[in-house]
């Protein structure tokens, strides 16, 4: 995952898939869960960070379950945007870190069709984040 992300930075990819196996997003500062002992997404962005001078950052966890350890590393940190497609709603006072029910959307609509799917994720991505 941390060479994925580099060399997308340093343009050497366009994009990339990291066959990792579980993921890393219920590993928190102090705390694992759920098969995941480290948080993946998070080491790769303190690399970016301290190595190339990345400034800002989109998390965009589309995984069932709650991003609850990369949530409790980025909680208080305004730069790093984190939106969690899950199954519950909420914003932070600086929208910078937002939950979207969307199974529970998908599920009132009467199908977990792709087009309600995107249409949440969209609606979660559009306006977010600092300037």
């Amino acid at each position: 995952m941390v060479a994925a992300a580099e060399r997308i930075w340093l343009g050497e990819l366009l994009n990339a898939f990291a066959f990792i196996g579980a993921g890393g997003h219920h590993a928190g500062r102090d705390f694992f869960g759920g098969y995941c002992c480290f948080n993946d997404v998070a080491i790769a962005i303190e690399r970016l960070r301290e190595v190339h001078g990345l400034r800002r950052v989109a998390i965009l966890d589309t995984d069932a379950h709650h991003g609850d350890g990369t949530r409790d590393i980025y909680r208080d940190d305004p730069t790093v945007l984190h939106i969690c497609l899950c199954g519950s709603d909420y914003v932070s006072a600086d929208g910078t870190k937002v939950d979207v029910a969307v199974y529970r959307r998908c599920f009132e609509a009467g199908a977990r069709s792709d087009e309600v799917y995107l249409e949440a994720a969209e609606a979660a991505c559009a306006t977010r984040g600092p300037d």
